[in-house]
């Protein structure tokens, strides 16, 4: 199927490819109905912006840093081979990406490498933490610094971090306890409780 561009949105509004730009991006000197059927032609066509193709229009790279822990964890070594896979078809789409294998178990050396990411360094970190304090401030003094921060796996939500990708802890409690409900005996009994850390 081919993917519909702001070349298609110009025709269907009749419009000049400039014009289409300015609507976009909410510049002035539009008149007020050319502007609507600049957006009627968007609905209809459900056109939606590439964000790459702005990015090589604008020479704009984007350089994100993963933080991963490092260690003997099957799960988090498929983690950093599936980014690094996908780092390197990144690159043709001005992306880049740095993995930095940490220590996830030391929230004060966690915190000390999110300290001293900046803009200078990075627009985009995404972090395997632990929930410490430390940790959780470091997150949102990133944040305050204009990087955005993406949680991985363990999440802070307390934190000023836009985004987590992990599953719900909170309803895979649920479920947990739910089922041990359902297949526990009537009467008193004892629950082990194995975490891969606490």
């Amino acid at each position: 199927m081919q993917r519909v561009t702001i070349h298609h949105v110009a025709e269907k509004a009749g419009v000049s490819l400039a014009t289409v730009d300015r609507v976009l991006n909410n510049r002035p000197g539009v008149r007020a109905a050319t502007i609507e059927k600049v957006q009627n032609a968007v609905r209809t066509l459900n056109y939606t912006p590439d964000v790459f193709a702005a990015n090589l229009a604008k020479k704009r790279n984007y350089r994100l840093h993963f933080l991963i822990p490092n260690g003997p964890n099957a799960f988090m070594e498929d983690l950093t081979r599936e980014a690094v896979a996908h780092a390197a078809t990144l690159e043709r789409e001005r992306v880049s990406v740095h993995i930095e294998p940490i220590d996830a178990f030391d929230g004060h050396r966690v915190t000390g490498t999110l300290a001293i990411l900046d803009k200078s360094v990075c627009d985009g970190v995404a972090v395997v933490a632990p929930s410490f304090p430390e940790v959780r401030a470091a997150i949102d003094r990133l944040q305050d610094r204009g990087v955005h921060v993406v949680t991985l796996v363990s999440d802070h939500p307390a934190s000023s971090r836009p985004h987590f990708v992990g599953i719900d802890n909170l309803a895979a409690g649920r479920v947990a306890g739910r089922l041990l409900g359902r297949f526990l005996p009537r009467q008193p009994a004892k629950i082990g409780l194995i975490a891969g850390s606490l």
